[in-house]
């Protein structure tokens, strides 16, 4: 029956229809009467049911933990391309000797997880011409790792990004003879110019656009070859989950003027805007400024707002770019589940990766988004760039995210404790035109390690663990832990200690919760689109400011809540301090959040301004009666000249901590209405004298409130962290310690030092406590203060003994109240992570 279908919602309950839930293809099998270009691999017979031990859901996020067939279960492992470890020949023995040597250094690893893509255009080589034989026999590939006791991450696509087929510059894994038969499904730019995603000219890299009815149509016949491969090793309890597509974000690319001005995706905006402004568009133009007679005659931005009179209709574009990746995303989940693939039988997951430097005006990732369609994984890569010699860019990056994700992914769990999946730790990085690449240490592996497990990753992946041959057979090397060739290099060590860690205290470490003190962080997503006429890069405050904050609050000691604004009841509750960047703009229901906090007997820190409009661009009786909180009047604002890293300095006006401090990008000025007290202050030219106030807190009228004028967190998720002054990050832990002490927040334990970080996780039958230790800083010893004994589970009469499991030692038994007041001694190398293990004597 012919479908005639609509834009918008109708149009994309059609497409479902018409690609989603027809009849798979029967199972591909091979034999005589196989065609040639129609050949794929034997399935095994699939197993039987589950005998009642395992009965009940097979895979759930419950409590915090992942639990396979009823057992926690730490997921840990590394991708493993088969596509691209094979033989250069496509010998399939050799290709499969390869295979298993991976799986058997693996289990050297104590690892148990494989993650895989399956490419579309590596076995569909021509129209209609399918392989699956020899070195691109995937069900062999699967059948090896299930007999090598691996579990299985499955990821069909149909996009998978993995600079695939070519290397760097190239985005897989549509077919390039599909994409040229296609013109009219691909992504268009604003000037009506196909899209083309390589930053090297390769006219194969045009993309798809996602609703696209012959696009979906083609996904569906992928499908229908690929899901009867893998099927049979969900059956047979092998495989646990399988991603949905694969960082769906419109390619990386500049969301105003480069994606997705394709028909299909403006009458998706279009639909998007109908709905939100309820189908007046009267209501719309008085938004906008505009004169338009109907939704299908509004034109979409095509370049970020310059002014602020633009910024709504670019929070709309940026908003329906979402909005369309999500129905795409819904629309591949209902595909595999009309083909069988379903939860509980594996875990549906998704992905994202937090950065976006240096891009921007992309879509960066939104918990809210993603967590509808399946647990999204956080992609970590802290170090990317050749231009230093640190071991990361971003110091902060994998704490914070971990934590971010793990709190947003309880929206797809419905669970009350956070569980975070690491879809891709960095297990590597690729090469840069020339071979120019950064240098991903062994040291930053193992801060990575110590960073996502001590905050709450239950379960990941490297990305690669394994390099091998693209498509073209140049190399893909990606500086994995395992070379191309076999070899084991320096950060393979650390994945097996950790690997031996995860294994031995599995048990505990998935029951483990992180303790945190009496103080949130607060992520506000609104923040993502840019917004013409702000101080700001809109998006840096998501991608790299809000990390730096993080790390100001961990190196001063104090192990904040992560939470989106939005959904920051829990994380709230019972708390004694917020911390939020303020960049002017705050939407509504945010600032009232805030003003009810603080009626309810919370501190507030605010980073940058108290609040002066809505997102609207008005001042809202909700942001007024934020702003009226902190009682100062605007007086002024500095942007710092020059490229770069732009700073300079402030004076610092805390008793005993008098100097300098600096702040980045600019400095915003007040006047604060009597009884505040001046904590940073403007240094003028050419003697440094005191200027205006830029930082100051508030006490009286209820809980303390604080604000910082400036970016005095900038420095702690830059390179510039490790080369930083040390008076001024000492003058900088001074201030955040002052104010979270007027607030009431004190640490459950922290590092003495600068650069040095120390949290702690606690068995859920409180009888292991993991103390998690990071050094920034040469090699030498870090003093660990154990400050509250409550929380840390240790009974001051009870004998304790420490474990240092980084370095196999074992300390002899210590009373409950010598830890407390003694602290621990932990000897780190030059950027050293250690994990310490206490529990009572035997």
């Amino acid at each position: 029956m012919k479908k005639v279908c609509q834009a918008g919602a109708v149009w994309l309950v059609c497409v479902v229809a018409a690609c989603g839930s027809d009849t798979p293809a029967g199972p591909v099998t091979t034999g005589p009467a196989d065609a040639a270009d129609d050949r794929a691999a034997p399935l095994p017979p699939e197993a039987g049911a589950p005998d009642s031990a395992t009965a009940g859901p097979r895979v759930e996020v419950k409590g915090g933990e992942l639990v396979i067939d009823g057992r926690p279960t730490v997921l840990y492992g590394g991708e493993v391309p088969y596509f691209r470890i094979r033989d250069k020949g496509f010998d399939a023995q050799k290709t499969e000797a390869l295979w298993a040597d991976t799986f058997a250094k693996m289990k050297q690893a104590k690892m148990n997880t494989v993650a895989t893509y399956f490419p579309w255009d590596y076995h569909e080589t021509a129209a209609g011409k399918w392989d699956f034989t020899g070195a691109r026999n995937a069900g062999r590939f699967l059948e090896l790792a299930c007999q090598a006791g691996m579990k299985v991450i499955a990821k069909p696509g149909p996009l998978i990004t993995a600079e695939w087929p070519k290397g760097f510059g190239t985005f897989g894994a549509i077919p390039a003879w599909w994409k040229a038969a296609h013109p009219g499904s691909l992504v268009k730019k604003a000037n009506g110019d196909v899209y083309n995603y390589s930053p090297t000219g390769d006219a194969t890299q045009v993309q798809p656009t996602f609703l696209d009815r012959d696009y979906l149509s083609a996904v569906g016949a992928w499908y229908d070859r690929v899901l009867p491969i893998v099927k049979p090793y969900i059956a047979s309890r092998c495989v646990v989950a399988v991603q949905v597509d694969n960082e769906t974000n419109q390619y990386w690319a500049n969301r105003y003027g480069d994606v997705d001005y394709s028909p299909q995706s403006i009458a998706h905006y279009r639909a998007f805007l109908d709905k939100k402004y309820g189908g007046s568009i009267a209501a719309l133009n008085a938004m906008y400024g505009t004169t338009y007679a109907a939704f299908a005659n509004v034109i979409a931005p095509s370049g970020a707002p310059s002014d602020a009179k633009d910024n709504m209709a670019a929070r709309d574009w940026y908003e329906a770019g979402q909005a369309y990746s999500l129905d795409y995303l819904k629309t591949l989940r209902q595909m595999l589940e009309a083909r069988g693939v379903r939860e509980p039988e594996v875990l549906f997951l998704t992905n994202d990766s937090p950065f976006g430097l240096p891009l921007r005006n992309i879509l960066v990732h939104d918990g809210g988004t993603k967590n509808q369609v399946g647990l999204c994984g956080t992609d970590l890569y802290p170090k990317q760039f050749p231009t230093n010699g640190e071991i990361f860019d971003q110091p902060f990056q994998v704490d914070y995210f971990t934590k971010l994700y793990g709190e947003n992914g309880k929206l797809y769990t419905k669970d009350s404790a956070p569980y975070t999946f690491g879809a891709e730790l960095q297990g590597g990085f690729y090469s840069f035109p020339l071979g120019i690449k950064p240098n991903v240490s062994a040291e930053s592996t193992d801060q990575l390690l110590a960073k996502s497990f001590g905050h709450g990753m239950k379960g990941g992946t490297f990305y690669v663990l394994r390099g091998g041959y693209n498509l073209d057979d140049s190399t893909y090397d990606f500086q994995g832990a395992i070379g191309i060739e076999g070899d084991l290099r320096p950060r393979f060590d650390v994945m097996k200690r950790w690997g031996s860690f995860a294994a031995d205290y599995e048990a505990d470490l998935s029951s483990s919760s992180e303790i945190e003190d009496a103080v949130t962080l607060l992520n506000d997503g609104s923040y993502a689109p840019p917004q013409g006429g702000a101080k700001d890069d809109m998006q840096s405050l998501y991608v790299s400011e809000y990390p730096g904050v993080f790390g100001w609050l961990m190196t001063s000691g104090f192990n904040p809540k992560v939470a989106e604004i939005s959904r920051s009841d829990a994380a709230l509750a019972g708390q004694k301090a917020a911390v939020v960047i303020l960049p002017e703009t705050i939407d509504d229901a945010a600032a009232e959040k805030l003003v009810a906090f603080h009626a309810r007997g919370g501190a507030l820190v605010a980073m940058l301004d108290p609040g002066s409009k809505n997102l609207a661009g008005v001042r809202s009786p909700s942001v007024a009666k934020l702003a009226a909180l902190f009682d100062a009047q605007p007086n002024g604002t500095y942007s710092w000249p020059g490229v770069g890293l732009r700073s300079g300095d402030a004076n610092v006006k805390l008793t005993g901590q008098e100097g300098t401090v600096r702040s980045y990008w600019y400095q915003n000025y007040f006047t604060p209405a009597p009884g505040a007290t001046p904590l940073v202050v403007e240094r003028t030219a050419p003697l440094g004298f005191d200027g205006k106030v830029i930082a100051f807190s508030r006490a009286g009228n209820g809980a303390p409130r604080t604000l910082f004028g400036a970016h005095f967190a900038t420095v702690y998720n830059q390179d510039a962290y490790y080369r930083a002054d040390d008076a001024d990050l000492e003058r900088r832990r001074a201030l955040l310690r002052a104010v979270m002490a007027e607030a009431g927040v004190t640490p459950a334990l922290r590092a003495r030092g600068l650069r040095e970080e120390a949290w702690g996780r606690l068995s859920r039958d409180k009888k292991r406590l993991f103390v998690f230790v990071v050094s920034g800083h040469d090699a030498g010893t870090t003093r660990v203060d154990l400050t509250d004994g409550a929380r840390l589970g240790l009974a001051a009469q009870t004998k304790y003994v420490v474990k240092n499991v980084s370095q196999s030692l074992v300390s002899t038994p210590r009373t409950g109240q010598d830890l407390l007041s003694a602290g621990l001694d932990v000897p780190l190398a030059k950027h050293g992570a250690a994990v310490l293990v206490i529990e009572a004597a035997p």
